[in-house]
């Protein structure tokens, strides 16, 4: 998630410049698609974070499906 563009390519694709890297990465040309792609990419990133992150566990375990309640 803190990785920029260029080392973030070689982390998640055999071929950081093949096809499917290139697809991942495009940006749109058209301003609106742009800002739109752009604004769920880091939406996107934001909501994994509160997630993955470590700090500000506030009680995951108790509300994730499936979990048994602590006593």
């Amino acid at each position: 998630m803190i990785l920029s563009d260029r080392t973030r390519r070689p982390s998640l694709f055999a071929d950081p410049e093949g096809e499917a890297a290139q697809r991942f990465f495009d940006v749109p040309r058209d301003e609106a698609e742009r800002v739109d792609t752009l604004s769920q990419s880091i939406w996107a990133q934001a909501c994994t974070g509160k997630f993955v992150w470590p700090i500000a566990d506030r009680g995951l375990k108790r509300r994730i499906h499936g979990s048994p309640r602590p006593h």
